[in-house]
């Protein structure tokens, strides 16, 4: 089962961007032979286009490297975390929210959100989504709560988090924490999960207790179910 999106590749957008450079080529060509203002006119066009086309293998490029910094990350867990991915959280009631991926630890429910928003993204662009992916993740974790304890499992935490794929959060200084959620980079993934996985809930300052002994296999096959 693939546990990240496939890596997009930016050979489309290149083939792309060179077949509309050569057409862009011939139109100034054309220009020059014929004096004609609509072929300069279309062939400005053709700039712009390609200045377009070039965002977009930068952009292709840096998600697919992005993605597959999470796939390594997710494919070399620490022992005792078992992942279940792109599960969608569903109660009683028909609620459901997607989750991309969740992961149960000896101690904790970790909810993982991705976001891909690209480098170039202005600061407060980049803010407004993660914002909205940290509500999504917010909602999650309550509805977790509520599955948890029909369950019957008491000491379990969860601990939601947002991964970003495409910025290291180190290069952010101050942004560590969205809407109270702690910002993940891949190459920091197991350390987060060793970190919080004995650590209180966010809405909890101590934990009750211990789980069971079988709780992080029940919890795991309750979870895989949903997929």
């Amino acid at each position: 089962m693939s546990v990240t999106p496939r890596e997009p590749s930016p050979t489309p957008w290149l083939i792309t961007a060179a077949v509309v450079a050569y057409g862009v080529g011939s139109l100034f060509r054309a220009y020059q032979t014929t004096g004609i203002g609509l072929y300069r006119m279309f062939g400005t066009i053709g700039i712009v286009i390609i200045g377009y086309l070039g965002t977009r293998v930068f952009v292709t490029a840096v998600t697919a490297e992005g993605r597959r910094k999470l796939r390594e990350a997710l494919e070399s867990l620490p022992e005792g975390f078992l992942l279940v991915p792109q599960v969608a959280l569903t109660d009683g009631q028909g609620r459901k929210v997607d989750v991309e991926y969740l992961i149960v630890g000896r101690g904790a429910v970790h909810l993982l959100a991705v976001d891909e928003t690209p480098p170039h993204t202005r600061s407060t662009g980049r803010l407004q989504r993660r914002k909205r992916i940290a509500a999504r993740l917010w909602e999650a974790y309550r509805l977790c709560h509520r599955l948890l304890q029909g369950q019957g499992v008491a000491n379990y935490a969860v601990q939601p988090a947002l991964l970003a794929t495409l910025a290291a959060p180190s290069d952010e200084p101050g942004a560590l924490v969205v809407e109270g959620l702690p910002l993940v980079a891949p190459e920091q993934l197991a350390e987060h999960l060793e970190k919080y996985d004995q650590s209180p809930d966010p809405y909890e300052s101590v934990r009750e207790g211990e789980p069971g002994p079988d709780d992080q296999q029940r919890l795991h096959s309750f979870f895989a179910g949903m997929l």
